[in-house]
């Protein structure tokens, strides 16, 4: 959760060269680094629909207390070793690594600005205009202490 909304992010801790394609992804290199793989059992999976199926169940988690809450997937990779190749992702893929792009900071940083220039566009509309506005990823603030108050409440057993 960040003041930009509620994620659930999958993290992968790989080193290796990995591609996305939309929901597709592939581990890059040779043979002998495909073995290495196989044997060390570290193969990248598909983080797409862990992190899908992680926002899925958050959500559900929050529907009761929160249910126009929005939970968005991200992928994040750790490792600054990693090396990536994506084009056109399902979902959100960064490094944890603040030198890389594209990078967790950056991407928050951006939500942010682009909920400002949105709160801004939808001021500035008259009460008449039928224009109709982009869809905003972000659908005000969230209340931290509400939503983890939720979770809380959702997980007690």
């Amino acid at each position: 959760m960040a003041p930009q909304g509620v994620f659930a992010i999958a993290t992968r801790w790989q080193d290796g060269n990995y591609s996305n394609s939309g929901e597709q992804w592939k581990t890059r290199g040779g043979f002998l680094s495909g073995m290495g793989h196989f044997f060390r059992r570290d193969n990248v999976g598909n983080p797409t629909s862990e992190a899908q199926k992680a926002a899925a169940h958050i959500k559900a988690l929050l529907e009761k207390d929160m249910p126009d809450i929005d939970v968005q997937p991200l992928i994040v990779f750790v490792d600054p070793r990693a090396r990536l190749e994506i084009d056109n992702p399902a979902v959100p893929v960064l490094y944890a690594d603040e030198t890389r792009e594209p990078n967790l900071r950056d991407y928050m940083r951006e939500l942010s600005q682009q909920h400002i220039t949105d709160q801004s566009v939808d001021q500035g509309k008259k009460k008449g205009d039928k224009s109709k506005s982009e869809p905003k990823q972000l659908s005000g603030i969230i209340d931290p202490e509400q939503v983890a108050d939720a979770l809380e409440e959702a997980t007690i057993i």
